[in-house]
């Protein structure tokens, strides 16, 4: 048996959906910034190898029982695509940083960010959330991000929030920045979530 429990997989899976589907609605809402950095990462984010290492990882050996795992993996990553959609979406629409574009005969009403950039998105597709499947450093490039500690109201010693259960230890951080094109004062807003497994408990227990 392997260091984690199918469940706990669970829960590293829905936060590479939860991550992927915030980085999906970036990219459709054109809002530019610094999460590119992730592209590399999720060329290699193969769901198929996921869940095989994860079968391996648990001792699982029978192709059907081997072929549930893969769409169960499937249908919990969706969820956390899904769920990111939802709860980002509604949540750029509360802060009002943007506006609706009346539909036309080939498209439908849609909502469009307005001059809003990425200012820092904090997320992880290596490690444990890929079951070991990618490494942090192998795609050769800089993951390393500069943390606006100013705007995130961490100074003047943004280490101490780094260790865990602290602000920076966060599974995703999203900040936002907003400059106003007539007076160029700039806004931010901050998107932060802490993901457990915990709420996949009841759902693995009916499942495995």
């Amino acid at each position: 048996m392997g260091k984690f429990s199918i469940g706990e997989h669970s829960g590293f899976i829905f936060e590479d959906g939860f991550n992927v589907g915030i980085i999906n609605l970036l990219q459709a809402y054109n809002i530019p910034g610094k999460y590119d950095i992730y592209l590399p990462f999720l060329q290699r984010l193969k769901l198929k190898h996921l869940a095989e290492a994860i079968a391996n990882d648990i001792g699982i050996v029978s192709p059907p029982q081997r072929e549930e795992v893969y769409d169960w993996m499937f249908h919990i990553f969706a969820t956390g695509f899904v769920k990111a959609n939802i709860l980002v979406d509604n949540w750029l629409r509360h802060i009002g940083w943007g506006k609706y574009k009346p539909a036309s005969k080939s498209k439908p009403e849609r909502w469009e960010a307005r001059n809003v950039t990425v200012e820092y998105f904090q997320c992880c597709f290596w490690g444990d959330n890929t079951i070991k499947q990618i490494s942090k450093s192998e795609n050769g490039v800089n993951y390393s991000l500069n943390i606006p500690a100013k705007q995130l109201g961490i100074i003047p010693d943004a280490e101490k929030y780094k260790d865990t259960g602290k602000f920076l230890n966060s599974d995703c951080i999203l900040l936002l920045k907003q400059k106003d094109s007539r007076t160029q004062e700039e806004k931010y807003a901050l998107f932060v979530a802490d993901l457990s497994i915990f709420v996949l408990k009841k759902l693995m227990a009916s499942t495995f």
